[in-house]
């Protein structure tokens, strides 16, 4: 095997040299086999759920969601047998039967049931719905994969109603959307002390920028049937490897491994859209040629240097040509680094693909045009999503392209062979997503025979 250039190296080094190989194998095995597919979308975007490295947790959220929603049914029709507004129990919580589309206003507040007190039976009807909307992409994947995991942990059905993820996203084991009928608008009041919660049926938790005990902090809030949070911070990895007590013992008895954990989480609740699906298929041919090896490079220019200000991020700066190539210059390093693995890796009898992503199209245009034989990139113009807004309208969402766009190039990124990133949450949540976190590689210190830990990538920035 002509690509295998592993040195003489100390045990460790070796050790993971001999992984990388593996995968890399793989990867080219993989690549010869492009030929088959056709045109199209190949092998690299099978984004499927996968149950055989998810251990059982199809099975144990399902048989919870199932009991939580037969218990909201009791509910309901109990309610309205006694004359209590069926709007004050969230009866179709998690319903696998098509739910009306996502709104991007919030639904109708509905005072009375937002106060509602506990009653003195305890509700069976416990809900956790991941309510945050202006996170960056990073931040709000990584808080919705948390939410979700302890929604399992405590026991309770699994819902969202986040701001951009349904423009780009459906659901794709069970149905977590919240519609009209579930009064969860408010989620008055706030959950300010969980050592003194609040009376009431329905609560709203800010857990931003918050690592916390999860499971005696849930705890405190057992008598909450609803309870809505923002959350931007990643437990999965700590939990697996660190966590103490019955929650953690529960969650690594699931089967879930540090490696695929997030992405098992994020390929059973969400599944892309036919139009980003569509996206993808106008690029995925040039990006995963027959008989190639693909190298994602993923840049991340400081906001102000790109956008005209931070309150409109979809508005670009226009930079003149010196401005651009300082740009470049900025981030030499990243393709000086992918030189450096198509040297180590790649066969000379296979074609060399580098898909190129960053947040300034400019900088796209001038990669592309520096290795035009080499480099695909898209036509997207690059928005952040937690303030991808129309500067003439005070509504979040000016086009749900914006976030079908950014969804389709994460998507592209995750699905490349070998990823040159930078320290962002967006390009480690790809990393996660891809289920292939043995190959990635950091400008900065970039060694092709020795990619970055799984560990240091699953605690850096976020956490995942």
């Amino acid at each position: 095997m002509y690509w295998l250039r592993l040195p003489v190296l100390g045990a460790r080094r070796l050790a993971v040299g001999l992984a990388l190989w593996l995968a890399v194998t793989c990867v080219v095995i993989r690549a010869h086999s492009h030929a088959e597919t056709g045109p199209g979308i190949p092998h690299p975007f099978d984004f499927a759920f996968p149950d055989h490295l998810c251990g059982s947790l199809r099975e144990t959220y399902m048989a919870i969601n199932d009991r939580v929603r037969a218990a909201c049914k009791e509910e309901a029709q109990a309610a309205a047998a006694a004359g209590t507004p069926v709007s004050a129990t969230p009866a179709a919580a998690g319903s696998s039967a098509a739910a009306a589309p996502p709104s991007a206003a919030p639904p109708s507040a509905s005072p009375a049931a937002a106060t509602t007190p506990v009653s003195s039976v305890p509700s069976r009807c416990r809900t956790l719905i991941f309510d945050s909307g202006h996170d960056g992409f990073g931040d709000t994947v990584f808080g919705m994969a948390s939410t979700f995991a302890v929604a399992l942990l405590d026991e309770r059905a699994f819902l969202m109603r986040q701001e951009w993820l349904p423009y780009a996203f459906e659901p794709a084991t069970f149905d977590w959307r919240v519609t009209d009928d579930i009064p969860l608008s408010t989620y008055s009041p706030q959950i300010t002390d969980e050592n003194n919660p609040p009376n009431a049926s329905y609560a709203r938790l800010s857990l931003y920028n918050k690592n916390t005990d999860i499971e005696q902090f849930f705890k405190k809030l057992e008598k909450i049937s609803h309870i809505g949070v923002v959350w931007n911070r990643g437990i999965l990895f700590n939990l697996l490897t660190k966590g103490r007590g019955a929650w953690a013992d529960r969650f690594r008895g699931v089967g879930l491994t540090p490696p695929y954990a997030f992405a098992c989480i994020m390929r059973f609740l969400l599944r892309p859209k036919p139009e980003v699906w569509q996206l993808m298929r106008d690029i995925g041919g040039q990006v995963h040629p027959p008989h190639s090896i693909s190298i994602g490079i993923h840049t991340r220019v400081r906001d102000l240097k790109v956008w005209e200000h931070s309150t409109k991020m979809g508005v670009p700066k226009v930079l003149n040509a010196s401005e651009v190539e300082e740009l470049y210059i900025e981030n030499k390093k990243a393709f000086e680094c992918a030189q450096e693995l198509e040297r180590w890796w790649s066969p000379s009898s296979l074609k060399i693909r580098w898909f190129f992503m960053c947040n300034s199209a400019q900088l796209k245009t001038t990669v592309h045009d520096k290795f035009p034989d080499k480099v695909v990139v898209t036509s997207f113009v690059p928005r952040h999503v937690a303030i991808s807004k129309d500067p003439n309208s005070s509504t979040h969402a000016a086009d749900p392209a914006w976030y079908q766009e950014t969804v389709a190039e994460w998507l592209l990124l995750a699905s490349t062979d070998l990823l040159v990133i930078p320290e962002s949450g967006f390009s480690r949540s790809a990393v996660m997503y891809s289920m292939r976190p043995g190959a990635v590689f950091m400008p900065h210190k970039c060694t092709p025979d020795a990619p970055v830990p799984v560990t240091e990538l699953a605690t850096a920035g976020c956490g995942v």
